[in-house]
């Protein structure tokens, strides 16, 4: 593979916590009901907007989302790696294909400011050639756009290119790209949830992507 692609939250970094904190504080404050932290893992990986609208629940209405997704996106922008950390092993990955002269790129769900803030703060000597999050050019997964975007920026062919997710729109963006996905076991969405997305490769431990990328 000339490229890897990755997903952000769930894939490289540890990010519920920051997450469901952020979430959670906006909710009460609102005077709404408050969730665990493995129930707000459910709702995330389709973009900020999806997780207020699952967030609110029966409480959702059109002035509730906007309101509550702008309190979340103000709140988290401030606290977005209190506690979110890479996954293990993922430095050493990073930097094996960093020597291997593998181009690295990321595509996530969250909103692009945020996502490039954290991929700052958490991976400042990574070469990530294109980093993005949603934005106005560049729509949330399953859309293509974002994968494809990396691949003209890196100057790569999608045929050259490995897609690593964690959630099932991971996987449908891939196949909309004609990129080969491998589906992380360690993130926000386990096997069984994954199964049906039908990834091209599984990876139980980071060392599982560099068998992927020689398979």
């Amino acid at each position: 593979m000339a490229a890897v692609v990755f997903d952000l939250d769930g894939t490289l970094v540890d990010s519920l916590g920051d997450i469901a904190a952020s979430t959670n504080v906006c909710l009460a404050a609102a005077g709404l009901p408050t969730h665990t932290q493995d129930a707000i893992r459910g709702f995330v990986g389709y973009g900020m907007g999806m997780l207020v609208e699952r967030a609110l629940g029966p409480h959702a209405t059109p002035t509730r989302v906007e309101s509550l997704l702008a309190a979340v996106r103000s709140h988290y922008q401030q606290h977005a790696t209190d506690r979110t950390l890479p996954f293990p092993g993922i430095a050493e990955l990073l930097e094996t294909l960093v020597e291997r002269g593998v181009s690295l790129a990321i595509v996530s769900n969250k909103p692009h400011e945020l996502t490039t803030n954290i991929v700052r703060v958490l991976f400042p000597d990574v070469p990530f050639g294109f980093v993005t999050g949603e934005s106005p050019a560049i729509p949330r997964k399953p859309d293509p756009t974002g994968l494809l975007t990396a691949c003209a920026t890196l100057g790569v062919s999608p045929s050259t290119t490995m897609y690593i997710g964690d959630t099932p729109v991971d996987m449908e963006a891939a196949r909309a790209a004609n990129m080969r996905s491998v589906a992380v076991t360690w993130g926000f969405r386990d096997r069984a949830a994954l199964e049906s997305a039908r990834p091209d490769h599984w990876a139980t431990q980071p060392e599982d992507i560099l068998a992927a990328l020689e398979g």
